[in-house]
């Protein structure tokens, strides 16, 4: 049975083993025979304005290590440590461009050892072109590595990438990121390249292709992108349009929104093509038909069952003047309702105390419906 472990390892676990948890990044698996927990960390630390963000610095195996071999020839050092519960600790630790994999086993039975041993040496990197790039130039490109997994030090990354490689390895580089399977990493990209100050006919052609990805999220930075770029509004709103329409799984109520470990806010992927149309919305460059075209598609979203699109759209009728109460009815239906997230009822309510504080005579009547 073949798992991933962080987003570029994989191993090869017995058919007995089963996914037991994650917690803070640690992966737990657990057979008849161990338990083991699988967490990569990065080898680099990130520095983003003035301080530094440690991404989990790991440090070199102990001494009287074990050197192993990996099935494609890396180092895997394996050393017991102290029995924890009456358990043995059995831990690997093997690395590859930026990255250090750690696998702790615990176990009673001592004729698993073999087996644990096996699928630490089989255990093996999948990192893509991009990340390869990355870590292939002195200093690496630790930074925009780190941007374009997870959204750290974008404009610190792209400087220390432009002064680091050639112009063509660095376009190689984003439309490599703009193929990657994680739409995380393909929507940092269009970041990426929004950062630049001009783009090959490549890139836009890549960035293009990307308004017709399946992730709503990575149509929307795809559109931003291009519109930064000089690209009309009137040629990327149907390609928004089209992916803020598509079908999607239903939200999960209140708190089982937010996600662990970093709490953040469960929104559908429509949510990012809605704020773009709301966002050109607001541009003197739409005729009157594409502007009614737009609040007529909008306004479907009034009533949507997530609490930042209800915010988008709640914001966009009142851009446009429409009567107070009828915009802000969803907001205040939302700050009611249970199966949104508490965090989302309060975010929902200092919008509310935002727009009081702007419009005081407009939204008294209605506040009073809150409490």
């Amino acid at each position: 049975m073949e798992v991933c472990v962080g987003r570029y390892w994989k191993l090869d676990l017995p058919a007995d083993a089963v996914f037991e948890e994650e917690v803070d990044g640690i992966s737990v698996f657990r057979s008849p025979r161990w338990q083991l927990s699988a967490i990569v960390y990065s080898e680099h630390t990130v520095t983003v304005g003035q301080g530094d963000v440690r991404l989990a610095q790991s440090v070199g195996p102990p001494k009287g290590a074990t050197r192993l071999v990996s099935s494609d020839e890396r180092p895997v050092w394996m050393y017991l440590e102290e029995t924890v519960e009456g358990r043995s600790v059995l831990r690997f630790v093997t690395s590859d461009v930026g990255e250090r994999l750690n696998l702790i086993f615990l176990f009673s039975d001592g004729s698993s050892v073999a087996e644990m041993i096996e699928i630490a040496k089989k255990a093996r990197p999948d990192h893509p072109r991009w990340f390869r790039l990355c870590f292939s130039v002195d200093p690496p490109l630790v930074q925009l590595c780190s941007a374009l997994s997870q959204f750290v030090g974008l404009a610190e990354g792209m400087e220390a990438a432009v002064e680091s490689l050639e112009p063509h390895e660095l376009e190689y580089l984003l439309s490599s990121a703009l193929e990657d399977d994680s739409p995380e990493t393909r929507r940092a990209a269009c970041f990426a390249i929004e950062e630049l100050e001009v783009i090959s006919a490549q890139l836009g052609d890549r960035l293009l292709s990307a308004l017709e990805d399946p992730f709503g999220s990575v149509v929307a930075s795809a559109a931003e992108a291009l519109w930064a770029f000089g690209v009309e509004e009137t040629h990327l709103i149907p390609y928004l349009i089209k992916a803020a329409s598509r079908d999607e799984a239903p939200l999960p109520h209140g708190d089982l929104r937010i996600s662990s470990p970093c709490k953040t806010l469960a929104v559908p992927e429509r949510y990012y093509p809605i704020e773009m149309l709301a966002r050109f919305s607001e541009s003197g460059n739409l005729d009157t038909t594409t502007r009614l075209r737009l609040h007529g598609f909008l306004k479907r979203f009034q009533w949507d069952e997530s609490g930042p699109v209800r915010c988008v759209i709640a914001d966009f009728l009142l851009a446009l003047g429409e009567d107070h109460q009828s915009a802000v009815a969803p907001i205040v239906d939302a700050i009611r309702d249970e199966k949104f997230s508490e965090r989302e009822r309060h975010e929902l309510r200092e919008w509310m105390d935002a727009l009081h504080d702007s419009r005081p005579e407009s939204i008294d009547k209605t506040r009073g419906q809150i409490q």
